[in-house]
């Protein structure tokens, strides 16, 4: 998951798109999970694209992690994972 403005209508035509062309029995697994970098990754890529709004907000660092803050991630994780488990069984998604 990448937040963005509008990423619930965003994720959902994505879902939909994906899943009208995919054998749902081809699938073993899904897994769902907020976009996350090592902190010296995270600090060379927002060296070289200062200005990308992607990496200018919402994003925390804890331990050696960068990515959203905890209530936010857990928040959007579970409406992606409502979103997607209208196209696939809950067995087959792992949010991680």
């Amino acid at each position: 998951m990448i937040a963005h403005e509008g990423l619930e209508s965003h994720y959902e035509e994505l879902f939909s798109s994906v899943f009208d062309c995919v054998d749902l029995s081809q699938i073993h697994s899904i897994s769902l999970g907020a976009m996350r970098f090592p902190k010296g990754m995270f600090k060379q890529i927002r060296n070289l694209y200062p200005e990308e709004p992607l990496f200018a907000a919402g994003l925390k660092t804890e331990g050696s992690m960068v990515s959203y803050g905890e209530s936010f991630e857990q928040a959007t994780m579970s409406t992606l994972a409502e979103l997607l488990q209208r196209h696939v069984p809950a067995e087959k998604l792992f949010v991680c």
